[in-house]
């Protein structure tokens, strides 16, 4: 399968981008993509799901108080920071993977270039240092925000404690509240669209992050709809998960009722994850084309090429 062609990409309407997203998948290298899913994405959202099962019996079962830290259960609780810490690890490597061998193999796709599962994975090298240095640089700019959040917000309860209308006490936590959305829905759309100019583009890092503000331009609506309707997805599996399979056992219903519910969960995840990364490149092609700029192609391909082919120097060096 090929892509549309360029000039009809600002055409394309959200519903449009996710069909689009969805018909690339078994029209176009279906090896490749269940590959990845397999390898990358399966795992993934497994750690998503697991990790609050996981979690939750460990602190059932050792009956755990977070209120109260006894000398005689540090240890418990330092295994569950340790298990945090690879929670933490695990997504990290996992969503740079997915990331990476997505935004490559769309790539191919919409130049037209030959791809297989084994081509990906040799251009994984060179692009998660460029993937990473963009991450870190939306990390330190989601670090500054939520501490000036967090700085804020001590304040601003103080001053609500002294009031006694309610009116005005909700009208503050919604304006809080929106006001924390919006700037979630903004980093994280701006995140997106620069982990994929990481890749695309001889920029990466802030440069990337810049970048993206520019081709966001005029689609902000566009992405704060894609990314609002991913957290909403993953909010409604997650919780459909923590109340049928967490605590499926205090409602009273049945292990073989919450193992397939639970398995049915990890797919819809799976499903939701693969179309969002495959969205996040379309939508940088939509970006492109309602400002006008062309991509050549043959210097798009080189640049694949490029990432492959370091690899495999390295590797005929070693």
């Amino acid at each position: 399968m090929e892509f549309i062609a360029d000039e009809e990409f600002q055409h394309l309407s959200l519903a449009s981008i996710l069909k689009h997203s969805i018909a690339i998948i078994p029209k176009s290298s279906p090896k490749t993509f269940f590959f990845i899913t397999l390898s990358f994405i399966l795992p993934l959202s497994l750690t998503f799901l697991g990790y609050a099962y996981l979690i939750y019996h460990l602190v059932d079962h050792w009956h755990l108080d977070p209120s109260s830290f006894a000398k005689s259960q540090y240890f418990k609780y330092t295994l569950i920071l340790f298990y945090q810490f690879l929670y933490l690890l695990f997504v990290f490597a996992f969503s740079l993977l997915s990331t990476s061998t997505s935004i490559f193999s769309v790539a191919s796709i919409y130049t037209s270039n030959s791809t297989s599962f084994s081509s990906t994975i040799s251009a994984i090298p060179s692009i998660l240092p460029r993937l990473f240095c963009t991450f870190v640089w939306f990390s330190l700019l989601a670090l500054v925000y939520n501490a000036v959040l967090y700085i804020c917000a001590p304040v601003i309860l103080l001053v609500l404690s002294e009031t006694r209308s309610i009116e005005f006490c909700i009208a503050v936590f919604f304006a809080l509240f929106s006001s924390f959305l919006l700037v979630h829905v903004y980093l994280m759309s701006v995140w997106q669209l620069a982990s994929v100019v990481s890749v695309l583009e001889p920029t990466y890092g802030l440069g990337a992050m810049k970048r993206s503000r520019v081709l966001l331009h005029g689609k902000m609506m566009y992405a704060s709809v894609l990314v609002l309707g991913y957290m909403f997805m993953w909010a409604m599996i997650s919780l459909a998960f923590a109340v049928v399979v967490v605590h499926g056992e205090e409602y009273e219903i049945g292990l073989w009722v919450r193992i397939l519910v639970g398995v049915v969960l990890v797919v819809v995840l799976v499903a939701l994850n693969l179309v969002g990364l495959i969205a996040q490149n379309v939508f940088y092609f939509v970006c492109k084309s309602f400002h006008l700029e062309s991509i050549d192609k043959s210097v798009l391909i080189g640049l694949l090429e490029g990432y492959v082919k370091v690899h495999v120097k390295v590797n005929s060096m070693a």
